[in-house]
């Protein structure tokens, strides 16, 4: 019995872990995309005409292309468009204005902003927003925040500083002749006595730091000057050395950031990948019927507005950046189109009012306006394409289980979610954009996943990035057309009330093809929008205003945006019982300020309230195990014939007053609340961060598994790989604790063993018990804290519940005489009825 138990237990295992590999090939078809795209020219110009285009995905396999000083000027190819990846796009030489990064809000807590968002020039992307809010902090790196300062590196001598943020500790930095603060073109050139003459030098000195540690930062401060605005050699001796005191902290979290991949592939070679497109770029789709050709990402022999700096409009407000792309008259005549046409980006963060209530969240959103200008003496017919944000956190992409609003539908760590106005909320996965992008490839498609419905033009409520625990998205406003001015004012007779977008879709941002398959959730995606094409007449303005939503998934913060549904509970019969739960536990954390215990206490209160079902279970089990030796007895003597062991049995039980089913119920009505519970805790942003002991490094996130220590460089790579590990790279104590106290639990409710089929049975259910928590053994510490709490629980039940009175011993006997008697009577009765038939006999 042991050997088929072994056999039996194998096999199971194998079935079970082909499904998992067989579910990695398992992917749907593509949708199918017009192939009227590769139009480069619309001779009608009409709106709507305009044509979709191709992202081309980044495969540099140049590490130093990680600096973002690195990509290329206008003229040149995008970085985003690989060599020999297609046709690259020829680009007129575009307006020659330097490369700048400046930055908006501040990263200070006490500051009346909730975010410092870093903008750059070239492209006037966003290509940094950290948050500021001690609430949000890295939970994957904790090593000491300087400030991010995008360095260019001056050779033999240090770097130099680009950027600097408001708030940051850089910013702050306190000099011993009375300076303050780091500066915008400083060369770093010492982290301590440690000489830093490379980014990569750098990062290494201050990954050894620690948050609230002191450090010296020495700079060269050349003396300022025109010629100082352009990037040249220094001499050692030019400028001034300068020796600052930094109190570092603790790194913000970034909702968005620059990055880049680097892959190990199965036999072992190495993919190194370029940085992939910053957020929210944007470029011309239709210009006077000329649109982008499917394999290029603008508008060829135009310059580029994505590779080419913009212009930095003076401004009198500190809350406003605006950025200005001029298309001279000559310039756009060498393409047969009227002139001069200027491109707005224009960019506003609000800061929190003097009298904000406490405990109300200061405005995670960015204005954002797009200006299209005509400034030729004929209409121009103009469309615009506006890519959504790059770069979310991958925070928890190897131990989270994010839900997917459509049942069977998978969700990765990133996916785009979206709401067409007056239709409901939608997610499409990255792992379904990833075998979108594959099936487009072989097909010769753009890698678009089209997301409007019937592909029919429309408003959009929002669109974007989505991840567990933060999100950011674009929200469409208003759109007006205006004559003159640099801020023209409204006319009410030309508003709409919102814009309609001509196309919108979906679609990855970086190479997906080196992509693993154990990591195709972690694939960086965006959104895209392309806006209908408008005839703007001369000297006439079109406006579009847009909010951008950077910030958490915090149930009061996304009602202000209406996007409450980005928060998935999952299907319906537990999102009321999870949705429910999670105020019970915010409520007790406002009395005790320690979600550890909130959450002991909210199971201690559902397990309460669950007391009189709990307790009719519990008798029911404590019952079919005082019964258990004299079924065994009866089916021993009925061994050959089932009938009779059924009726024995239903006899015995009628006896005890016992409903074999009586423990079953109680589960079907436990059921919706205890998933509810799980779903309440798995999404609750709240336990993000928080510790169940302050001030400890275990257990400090009960969103993430309690990580006692880091094992993944002493443990097989099956084993202790993020992506492909069964336990993941940290050993945890938790879940070891939980399979116990199941397996306690287990024995303890289960009735003994009446024959060789139900031993077996029950050593399936262990051996499965401690399969299950090998399956679960990345499950978040709060999960773990209310399985424990319950499973303790339930044997305080079992413990302190009075025994049954013991079965009498007669029973058996009793129902065996009883059923003797009725088989007697039975064939006597069968013997009288055949002599009336044939009185011979």
């Amino acid at each position: 019995m042991d050997r088929r138990f072994l056999t039996f237990f194998v096999v199971s295992i194998a079935i079970w872990m082909g499904f998992l590999g067989l579910r990695l090939f398992l992917v749907p078809d593509a949708p199918a995309v017009d192939p009227a795209a590769e139009v480069q020219e619309d001779p009608a110009s009409k709106p709507g005409d305009d044509q979709p285009s191709e992202e081309k995905p980044p495969v540099d396999k140049d590490p130093a292309a990680e600096d973002p000083a690195a990509q290329p000027a206008a003229g040149e190819a995008p970085a985003d468009q690989p060599a020999g990846d297609g046709p690259v796009p020829s680009a007129a030489e575009g307006p020659n204005f330097p490369r700048q990064r400046v930055t908006l809000g501040s990263v200070d807590p006490n500051s009346p902003y909730s975010m410092l968002v870093t903008f750059d020039t070239k492209g006037a992307v966003v290509e940094r927003v950290e948050l500021s809010s001690n609430r949000y902090r890295d939970i994957e790196d904790y090593s000491g925040y300087l400030g991010h300062l995008d360095f260019e590196i001056i050779e033999e001598v240090g770097l130099k500083v680009s950027v600097v943020g408001p708030g940051t500790p850089a910013a702050l930095a306190k000099e011993s002749g009375g300076k303050t603060g780091i500066e915008v073109g400083d060369i770093i050139t010492a982290v301590g006595d440690k000489p830093t003459l490379t980014p990569e030098i750098f990062d290494a000195a201050m990954a050894a730091t620690k948050p609230g540690e002191k450090i010296q930062v020495k700079v060269l401060r050349p003396a300022k000057s025109p010629a100082d605005s352009e990037t040249k050699p220094v001499a050692k001796a030019a400028g001034t050395s300068l020796t600052f005191d930094v109190n570092l902290t603790r790194k913000p979290l970034q909702v968005v950031r620059p990055e880049s991949h680097t892959y190990e592939q199965r036999d072992g070679t190495v993919t190194v990948l370029g940085q992939d497109p910053l957020s929210l770029q944007l470029t011309l789709e239709n210009l006077g019927g000329t649109t982008i050709r499917s394999d290029e990402n603008e508008i060829r022999n135009l310059p580029s507005l994505i590779s080419g700096n913009w212009q930095i409009a003076e401004s009198k407000d500190p809350n406003v950046i605006e950025f200005h792309y001029p298309l001279s008259k000559a310039t756009l005549e060498k393409i047969k189109k009227p002139g001069p046409l200027t491109v707005v980006k224009r960019f506003t963060i609000t800061p929190a009012p003097k009298d904000l209530a406490p405990g109300k969240d200061k405005p995670y959103s960015l204005g954002m306006t797009i200006e299209l200008r005509n400034e030729s003496d004929a209409e121009q017919q103009l469309a615009y394409r506006l890519d959504g944000p790059t770069g979310l956190p991958l925070e928890g992409w190897w131990y989270s289980n994010k839900l997917h609003p459509d049942m069977w539908a998978a969700a990765g760590a990133r996916d785009v979610a979206w709401k067409q106005t007056e239709l409901t909320h939608h997610l499409i996965g990255c792992p379904k954009l990833h075998s979108d992008a594959k099936a487009a490839e072989k097909n010769k498609q753009i890698l678009e996943s089209p997301l409007l419905l019937e592909n029919k033009p429309s408003a959009i409520d929002y669109i974007g990035v989505d991840t567990q625990f933060f999100a950011s998205m674009i929200l469409p406003g208003n759109s007006y057309k205006t004559k003159g001015g640099n801020e023209p004012a409204k006319n009410e007779s030309s508003v709409t009330p919102a814009i309609i977008f001509r196309r919108a879709s979906a679609m990855p941002v970086q190479a997906w093809e080196p992509i693993p398959k154990t990591r195709i959730k972690t694939m960086n995606v965006s959104s895209r929008l392309v806006s209908q094409v408008e005839t703007i007449a001369p000297g006439e303005t079109l406006v579009h205003n847009y909010r951008v939503f950077f910030g958490p998934k915090e149930p009061d913060v996304l009602k202000d945006y209406g996007m409450t549904s980005l928060i998935e509970y999952g299907w319906s019969y537990a999102a009321i019982p999870a949705f429910i739960l999670r105020s019970v536990l915010e409520t007790i954390y406002s009395i005790i300020p320690n979600y550890g215990i909130a959450i002991i206490l909210l199971t201690v209160i559902v397990r309460s309230a669950m007391i009189p079902v709990s307790l009719k279970q519990a008798k029911s089990a404590a019952m079919m195990q005082q019964l258990a030796p004299e079924m065994a007895k009866i089916k021993e003597k009925y061994a050959d014939n089932m009938e009779k062991q059924s009726q024995a049995i239903r006899e015995l039980y009628a006896k005890h007053n016992f409903n074999p089913f009586g423990g079953c119920l109680p589960v079907f009505i436990q059921l919706p609340v205890f998933i509810g519970l799980y779903r309440c805790l798995s999404v609750d942003i709240e336990l993000r961060d928080a510790a169940l002991f302050p001030g400890i490094a275990w257990a400090s996130n009960l969103a993430g598994p309690d990580k006692l220590f880091y094992w993944k460089d002493y443990v097989f790579s099956m084993m202790g790989d993020e992506a492909n590990g069964w336990l993941g790279p940290f050993f945890n104590v938790f879940p070891l604790i939980t399979v116990s106290l199941f397996l306690v639990q287990q024995k303890m409710f289960t009735p003994p063993a009446t024959d060789e089929q139900t031993a077996m049975q029950q050593k399936m259910m262990t051996y499965m018990t401690v399969f299950m928590g090998v399956m679960f053994y990345k499950v978040p510490a709060g999960l773990c804290v209310y399985f424990i709490t319950s499973s303790l629980w339930g044997i305080a039940e079992r413990k302190l519940l009075p025994k049954p009175k013991p079965v009498d011993a007669s029973a058996a006997a009793v129902i065996s005489s009883s059923t003797k008697t009725d088989e007697d009577a039975k064939s006597n009765g069968k013997k009288n009825k055949d002599k009336r038939k044939n009185p011979l006999k």
